[in-house]
C-alpha cells in the first residue's frame, strides 16, 4: 500500500497550519501581560495551565477539525478521558502544544509559542 501524501496535500496541510497558528498568536497575545487564574497540572505546582492556553487549545482543535475532521487531535490540555484514549491513531495526527513557555509568559517574559 502506498501512503505518499501528494504535493496538494502537504500545501493544505501547511498552509492551515500556518493561518492557524496565527489565530493561536493573536489569542495568546490578547491575554499576555493580562492578570489571570492558574491552575496546576501537578501537585508540585511546578507544571501552571492558564486559561490562555485553554482558550488556545480550544480554537486550534476546533480549527483542526472544522477543515480535517479525520484527522486527530492531542494536545497538552487535553482532559483526563482524552490522555487515556487509547485507540489507533488516524493517519493525522495534530500534536499541539497551545502556550509552550507558559512560565514565561505567567511572568511577561515575551518568549513562547503555540506549537503544532
Amino acid at each position: 500500500m502506498d501512503r505518499r501524501i501528494d504535493e496538494a496535500t502537504l500545501k493544505e496541510l501547511e498552509n492551515h497550519a500556518a493561518e492557524i497558528a496565527e489565530g493561536a498568536g493573536k489569542i495568546l497575545a490578547g491575554h499576555f501581560g493580562r492578570s489571570m487564574k492558574v491552575d496546576y497540572k501537578d501537585d508540585g505546582e511546578r507544571d501552571p495551565v492558564t486559561e490562555a492556553d485553554r482558550e488556545t487549545q480550544s480554537y486550534l482543535v476546533d480549527a483542526i477539525k472544522g477543515r480535517f475532521p479525520d484527522h486527530g487531535v492531542m494536545g497538552e490540555e487535553d482532559d483526563e478521558a482524552t490522555r487515556d484514549d487509547t485507540s489507533t491513531a488516524p493517519d493525522f495526527l495534530w500534536v499541539l502544544d497551545p502556550l509552550d513557555g507558559t512560565r514565561n509568559f505567567l511572568h511577561g517574559f515575551p518568549v513562547y509559542a503555540s506549537s503544532l
